[in-house]
């Protein structure tokens, strides 16, 4: 009899430890991503905090479809696990703006390159804003990097997490973090430079992209062509003469249509076994917010093989060694998924996409002032698929 109750004595001790085991495992798994700092794949190794962050994107309620949802409260809980690395993470990022702000401007990186005789990218040294490069700011192991070099983790909300405090910085865009000296050595001395923006928003007051195309052209980016998509009904003359630069005229391409979603998009709906399995999928999201809105845009198609779809009828034109762009904000999901969808899944497209920008409209609280009825699917939704695309190559940021 004695040792029958020893045995359930520490069977019950055991099942305590299995359980005070299990109460730890989300911070642990926490500690792990942060000392290992393991790739997923060969071409993508995420900062720890984006890692605890795609472990946790259920824990922390980020599956939900709500405009209560906040992105914000990783950055305002200080009982969140990731809580003191991101405020790490933040105060380096001001000291590298700070370096980026500093940087003088240096010629067309394209000229060394050609000119040298064997395309040496020994030029692309001269990026640095910092003699020991980008890890002079940050701890490594914070920083996401991929086929592009280091990158900004993917974090809610979206935007440069001081908006979680002052509204003046919605359109605050220097969140994204980008590695001058890792893409300039990608060019080849015959790489066209491309950049494809799908929604150019020309009457924008403010427009980030303004900033965007100045700050590549400050680290010696100067695109060969500039490919502008844009529904908003433009005279000619107001575009060429009033509001494009001078240095663009020569690379400008104004493509001064909109978008419209081909129905080959979403006619598989009806061929689902289950619409519940897919519930949370932006794909589905973005059908069913096709179905109850009708856009009467007319122009880019987001059917795969479109002649007005830019990632065929445009990227296919380039080459692996061509440094592409695309930037998508149409502010239209029932194009904008479909499109981003199609660079996640066709692996033929992975290898010719350097850089994708794309403000994915779901629902969030902080942003649901803004983004109204545009709104579909959930923080997840967005977390899944820019991760998804930095795995398979294609260094995603977040757009404003």
């Amino acid at each position: 009899m004695t040792s029958i109750i020893a045995q359930l004595k520490k069977e019950l001790q055991d099942t305590k430890d299995e359980e005070a085991k299990q109460g730890d495992e989300t911070k642990e798994q926490h500690e792990d991503s942060k000392t290992q700092h393991v790739a997923t794949n060969s071409t993508y190794n995420p900062s720890s905090i984006e890692t605890y962050l795609m472990d946790n994107l259920v824990n922390l309620g980020f599956d939900i479809e709500a405009k209560n949802v906040s992105g914000c409260n990783i950055w305002k809980d200080e009982k969140i696990d990731i809580h003191e690395d991101l405020f790490v993470y933040a105060t380096a990022l001001d000291k590298y703006n700070k370096a980026i702000t500093e940087f003088e401007e240096v010629p067309d990186v394209m000229d060394s390159i050609q000119a040298s005789q064997n395309g040496s990218n020994e030029i692309c040294k001269s990026l640095r804003v910092h003699p020991d490069g980008i890890q002079a700011f940050f701890p490594e192991e914070l920083l996401s990097h991929g086929t592009s070099g280091f990158m900004e983790p993917l974090t809610p909300p979206m935007r440069h997490h001081s908006y979680c405090w002052k509204g003046r910085s919605l359109f605050k865009q220097d969140f994204i973090l980008h590695d001058f000296e890792a893409m300039c050595k990608k060019l080849k001395p015959t790489s066209k430079r491309v950049f494809i923006d799908i929604g150019a928003s020309m009457n924008r007051e403010k427009n980030p992209l303004v900033t965007f195309l100045a700050e590549f052209k400050k680290f010696g980016f100067h695109f060969d062509h500039i490919y502008a998509f844009e529904v908003t009904a433009f005279d000619a003359k107001d575009v060429y003469k009033d509001i494009l630069p001078d240095e663009f005229m020569a690379n400008y391409h104004w493509i001064n249509t909109g978008t419209q979603a081909s129905q080959t998009s979403f006619c598989f709906i009806t061929t689902l076994n289950s619409l519940d399995a897919l519930k949370h999928s932006f794909v589905l999201i973005a059908l069913i917010h096709a179905i109850h809105h009708t856009y009467n845009h007319t122009g880019v198609e987001a059917g795969k093989e479109d002649k007005m779809n830019p990632l065929h009828s445009i990227l296919r034109k380039f080459k692996e060694d061509d440094f592409i762009i695309i930037k998508l904000d149409i502010d239209t999901p029932a194009i904008e998924l479909p499109l981003a969808t199609q660079l996640l899944e066709d692996e033929s497209l992975h290898p010719l996409v350097d850089l994708f920008y794309f403000e994915h409209h779901v629902f969030m609280a902080e942003m649901a002032k803004w983004w109204t009825r545009s709104m579909a699917g959930s923080i997840k939704d967005t977390m899944d698929l820019f991760h998804g695309l930095r795995q398979k190559g294609v260094s995603a940021h977040f757009w404003i």
